[in-house]
């Protein structure tokens, strides 16, 4: 094993009286200096390179050199803990396909995992408290990810280009979701932010194309500038009364290919009236539906969907959300007419089809305040 050494170092000068071809020579005064170097060591073991802060100290895998595509990081290293995945550890390594690490390790270096473009399987140990900078960047065939509660940092672009992720779990442990960290993560659908969340960064979910679904809990209280522009499927989203700062173009915009802002047909915020997320709405030209008022959408219940002609139909209307009482208005369309009939409207609608067809049924509802 070969190992280098960088030790402390002393070096003293002294400059002393002396003559020169008979001539006087300026003396000047004794000088001492001392230069301290940082004690470090660095070795292999079989194909890591790894390094060392002392002799005893725990270690830093710092380089991988070997070819293999299912690689299980070692917990020790001549009896020392093996702790950290240094910057750019396995950079480049195209053929890596599965990575175990072990629950020693407590952090991952910047662009560790860069550019593992067939890497598809990895797990997060409960260990690790820090992901850094553009750690898994460019992992296109990286299909899940989950990270544990114990992550308490996950730093810019960590995720970056993952275009292949499809499912990822997002633990409690962070308090922020960094700059363009799942940027681009292309294949990715919906999206559930933990409560511990308070801050969505600049471009975190920048070009997601196939997100449909984001939860965003009433923690939060900042979206950064473009947080979900270009979730060109993205159709609407819920924004709790507990965000007081929405960015430039955070959601229902993409950029088209003549580099001007498009709207999202259709795009819908819901929230609460008076909000932040009401003028944010407002000022960018987004419809906005306030959340009370979505939540007295009422689903009409029927007994059952086959009816014989002469038997009665009953329909029930159970609305929630708003200050009751209730009140109710039933309709039904037979798919040949072209208007609605009304029936009842206690809150329980009956009617008896005098001959065989297909029906249509829609409840209107309102509650006390006339919302």
């Amino acid at each position: 094993m070969k190992i280098d050494r960088l030790l402390k170092k002393m070096c003293a000068i002294t400059l002393a009286a002396a003559l020169i071809g008979g001539s006087a020579v300026t003396v000047l005064p004794a000088v001492t200096g001392t230069y301290t170097g940082i004690v470090a060591y660095a070795a292999e073991y079989g194909d890591f390179e790894y390094s060392q802060e002392t002799n005893n100290g725990p270690v830093t895998i710092t380089k991988y050199k070997g070819t293999d595509t299912k690689i299980v990081i070692p917990s020790t290293i001549n009896g020392y803990p093996v702790t950290s995945i240094g910057d750019s550890t396995f950079w480049g390594c195209g053929d890596l396909t599965s990575i175990t690490i072990p629950d020693s390790v407590t952090s991952i270096g910047d662009s560790a995992f860069r550019y593992c473009y067939s890497l598809t399987n990895i797990t997060i140990p409960d260990s690790v408290t820090i992901i850094g900078s553009s750690a898994f960047r460019y992992c296109y065939s990286l299909k899940n990810i989950t990270i544990p509660d114990n992550i308490m940092s996950i730093c810019d672009s960590a995720f970056y280009g993952c275009s292949g992720l499809t499912n990822l779990t997002i633990g409690n442990g962070l308090t922020s979701i960094d700059r363009n960290e799942f940027a681009y993560c292309s294949s990715l659908t919906s999206i559930t932010i933990p409560d511990s969340v308070t801050t969505i960064g600049y471009q975190a979910f920048y070009n997601c194309s196939s997100l449909t679904s984001i939860i965003i809990p009433d923690s939060v209280t900042t979206i950064g500038d473009y947080a979900f522009r270009d979730c060109s499927n993205l159709t609407s989203i819920t924004i709790p009364s507990s965000v007081t700062n929405i960015g430039e173009y955070a959601f229902g915009y993409f950029l088209n290919n003549s580099s001007e802002y498009k709207k999202i047909d259709d795009f819908t915020i819901y929230g609460e009236s008076g909000s932040v997320a009401e003028a944010y709405a407002k000022d960018i030209g987004l419809k906005f539906v306030d959340i009370t008022e979505k939540a007295l959408e009422n689903k009409t219940t029927v007994t059952k969907t086959n009816f014989n002609v002469g038997e009665t139909i009953t329909v029930k209307g159970a609305a929630s959300g708003g200050t009751g009482p209730y009140t109710y208005e039933f309709y039904y369309k037979r798919s040949t007419a072209s208007s609605w009939t009304k029936f009842d409207k206690n809150g329980v609608g009956t009617f008896k089809p005098g001959s065989a067809g297909t029906f249509t049924i829609k409840t209107y509802v309102k509650d006390s305040t006339g919302k």
